[in-house]
């Protein structure tokens, strides 16, 4: 009998022991974007790819996660560079423990012909309040994404020089100046006599 009891209090504490391991693990969560691109031709667009990854670090994590996808920051503009992601749900399902599963997600960006130099703009995984806690969320998942300017910069007038005046007539001084001084034929001194 003190051995049945014996095995069935080690069974019970392994249990409870696996349930409050259980307890304390959390689910991952992690960002991959692009983080450079090019601006596209004027009046058409192109995409950011990103992709986010899900896993369950234990059987209680949930099988399906919501995260939010944000964007925020930066020198871009909303709407005139790229268009936002202002909480946008993405819902993965990760049937088995400790084996990530991904969703990709593109955000467009758009072509002017406005020289604006590069740009920038942030992505993070923002939490949804319906879902329990986990790694990967909030400012340190951020990612920033450069959007390279394919416009030349505008071309750079040299500025207008006015060329230096000469010098004073030097007339009488000894030392020839650059013009002819009244009274002076141009070869310094102050005029010749008779020979």
């Amino acid at each position: 009998m003190t051995r049945r009891l014996l095995c069935l209090l080690t069974a019970l504490a392994a249990m409870f022991a696996l349930t409050a391991g259980d307890a304390l693990a959390t689910p991952e969560l992690s960002l991959i974007t692009d983080s450079v691109v090019y601006e596209p031709p004027t009046a058409q667009i192109g995409n950011v790819r990103g992709e986010v990854a899900y896993t369950r670090a234990a059987a209680s994590d949930p099988v399906s996660y919501t995260a939010n996808i944000r964007t925020m920051g930066g020198s871009a503009t909303e709407f005139d560079d790229y268009s936002p992601w202002i909480y946008v749900p993405i819902t993965l399902t990760a049937p088995t423990v400790g084996v990530p599963v991904t969703e990709k997600f593109n955000i467009t960006v758009f072509g002017d012909d406005v020289f604006e130099g590069d740009e920038t703009f942030d992505v993070l995984l923002a939490p949804n309040g319906s879902m329990p806690f986990a790694n990967g969320l909030g400012q340190s998942s951020a990612r920033t994404v450069t959007i390279l300017d394919v416009e030349d910069a505008p071309p750079v007038t040299p500025p207008v020089t006015t060329p230096p005046s000469p010098p004073p007539c030097q007339s009488g001084s000894g030392i020839p100046g650059p013009g002819t001084c009244p009274g002076n034929s141009g070869h310094g001194g102050g005029g010749h006599g008779p020979h």
